[in-house]
């Protein structure tokens, strides 16, 4: 079948094309049948979908995830492709039988090249879902993943990483522990994810400063230069197979025990890990509801991790309130700014929690004896050590995005790619308080510099690439790397608008709900919203009075906040209650 190239404006399934209900009857073929689209040498398995009005007959509808370069009008051939061979070995695990190595690497191997459906692989989900996998399935399934995509090599190093189950809200804590052990010396390149179900992931919350998208060379590079990186494990290709299933897995709400045990552990066998610390928490609105069940995850993980040759430790924390007193990107970086600058006045679950996750990293890797890494990482954040390594994290992430050709300390040196313009998307997303003035010879410069931050979304939009534009926007650049060089609490903003929800009575906090709270911050606009977010006031078991403010909503949108204020007194997610719960005066 020879039909023309049409590109069509469609977010459907990968490696998707669309064919005229006309064309489609005649070929014989039906929606959801493999063809193979060949073009100039090149080749690709596709997806049928049907329309009647989408494309004519005669043409062929090509939607944003087709990888092959096509021509709008171009004939292409279509024609029929080989039936995978993971439809088999899907099969083989709904049926609850065990999978081979061979099984398991040719299931991969079909995913990598998008020979499967939705359709398969959420089948695949289910199986391992309802039947499981025994560790030898684990094992191959992680060890697979894990060669799909980039690989980092760090040698004879010891290079230690922390991983979250996730759940709670708030969760910052990598934002302390990543620059305490890299302080320490040692290499900790830390990946993580945006948000999923939370209001922030740490990935969002960095990218309220600094970049977070790197390369696996610019990783490799930073972590010799600073020992540590904060960055986006999308940014680059790791394990890329693994999203097909968590993509899948979103979508029908289940999260297969054998599943997240790969998904996690190949991330960090891509990675080069060592040794690893697994944080579960377990509590109401955790995703681990008991110490029973924690326990048992614990130990999967330490079996897996020592058939790869990554040292696990686990630890089982409190998961039945956030962290900290910040949810949601900026806020949850002043707070942890705020920490770091000042531990002595943080919230005590913050510091504890991260004290605690660095000292075990410490010991795991050597840099501190057995029972010692806990005082160790306690000396290195009083001490400002890890403030400045924090510092200068984020500086050297930072100055990768803006392609920096001859690197020096001293900013004002600094030359910038010739072909540098300004990135609208990242500017969106730094939330801070840029003071041109002080980085200026004269008046004059103040103020051009002035009216360039001010119209730096034009700048952008527009591509500008005259002389004069590329210097406008070095100048930018160089006095925001030198913010970055001694950022502060004080320069995160916070939303333009912000409610304060109080207490209809005197009593105790009795609950403070991690989803309700998510919630409420999604509906405000994070994670897209770097500013939206909510403040604190109270924990589980504090006294309050009537009018006391148990936390405040923040939002850049009156109308989201509006909504977030209307869902926060629908679903209650603080409960205040009495010490009397109800009267009884009657048998």
């Amino acid at each position: 079948m020879i039909l023309k190239v049409k590109y069509v404006d469609l977010d459907i399934e990968k490696n998707s094309v669309v064919i005229n209900e006309e064309d489609l009857k005649k070929s014989g073929y039906k929606v959801g049948d493999r063809l193979f689209l060949e073009v100039q040498g090149s080749s690709l398995v596709v997806v049928i979908h049907s329309t009647s009005t989408i494309v004519k007959p005669g043409e062929v509808g090509i939607t944003r995830h087709i990888t092959l370069k096509l021509e709008e009008g171009h004939d292409i051939e279509l024609k029929q492709a080989i039936v995978p061979k993971s439809i088999k070995i899907i099969k083989k695990k709904l049926n609850g039988e065990i999978l081979s190595t061979t099984d398991i690497n040719t299931l991969i191997a079909e995913l990598k090249i998008s020979r499967l459906s939705n359709t398969e692989i959420s089948s695949f989900v289910a199986g391992s879902y309802i039947n499981d996998m025994n560790m030898n399935e684990i094992v191959d399934m992680t060890k697979s993943m894990a060669s799909t995509g980039d690989l980092l090599d760090w040698g004879r190093d010891t290079v230690v990483d922390v991983h979250s189950i996730g759940g709670i809200a708030g969760n910052k804590y990598a934002l302390l522990v990543v620059p305490i052990v890299a302080a320490a010396g040692v290499k900790i390149p830390k990946t993580s994810s945006r948000a999923i179900t939370s209001g922030a992931g740490t990935a969002d919350v960095l990218e309220v400063v600094t970049n977070v998208t790197l390369t696996k060379n610019e990783i490799m590079d930073l972590i010799r230069d600073t020992s540590g990186c904060l960055i986006w494990a999308g940014g680059m290709s790791l394990a890329p197979v693994d999203d097909m299933f968590i993509n899948v897995e979103s979508r029908l709400s289940i999260n297969p025990k054998c599943l997240m045990l790969s998904s996690v552990m190949s991330k960090k066998v891509a990675m080069g890990i060592k040794c690893l610390v697994i944080d579960i928490p377990i509590g109401e609105g955790a995703k681990v509801k008991t110490e029973a069940e924690a326990r048992k995850l614990a130990s999967s993980f330490i079996e897996l991790g020592e058939l790869l040759k990554i040292k696990v430790e686990c630890i089982i924390t409190y998961g039945g309130q956030p962290l900290g007193r910040a949810i949601g990107p900026a806020l949850e970086m002043k707070e942890a700014l705020e920490a770091l600058e000042h531990p002595e006045e943080a919230p005590e679950s913050l510091i504890e929690k991260s004290l605690s996750i660095a000292g075990i990293l410490l010991e795991l890797s050597g840099a501190s004896m057995k029972g010692d890494g806990m005082e160790a990482a306690k000396e290195i954040l009083y001490s400002g050590k890890a403030l400045d390594k924090f510092r200068e994290i984020i500086y050297k992430q930072y100055e990768n995005k803006v392609k920096i050709k001859s690197k020096s300390e001293n900013s004002e040196n600094i030359s910038f790619d010739e072909n540098y313009n300004v990135s609208e998307k990242l500017f969106e997303n730094l939330n801070l308080s840029v003071d041109l003035d002080s980085d200026s010879d004269s008046q004059d410069k103040n103020e051009e510099n002035s009216e360039n931050i001010a119209k730096k979304d034009n700048l952008s939009k527009k591509g500008k690439k005259d002389k004069k534009n590329k210097i406008d926007a070095q100048n930018i650049e160089k006095t925001y790397l030198k913010k970055l060089n001694n950022l502060k609490s004080e320069d995160i903003k916070i939303a333009k608008y912000s409610y304060d929800i109080v207490s209809p009575t005197r009593g105790y906090i009795t609950k403070v709900s991690n989803k309700g709270l998510i919630d409420v911050v999604k509906e405000a606009g994070a994670p897209f919203d770097k500013k939206a977010g909510i403040m604190l006031n109270v924990k589980i078991g504090n006294n309050v009075k009537k009018g006391d403010i148990l936390y405040t909503v923040y939002s850049d949108s009156e109308e989201m906040l509006t909504n977030a204020i209307t869902l926060a007194r629908r679903i209650y997610p603080v409960n205040v209650e009495g010490m009397i719960i109800k009267k009884v005066s009657k048998f």
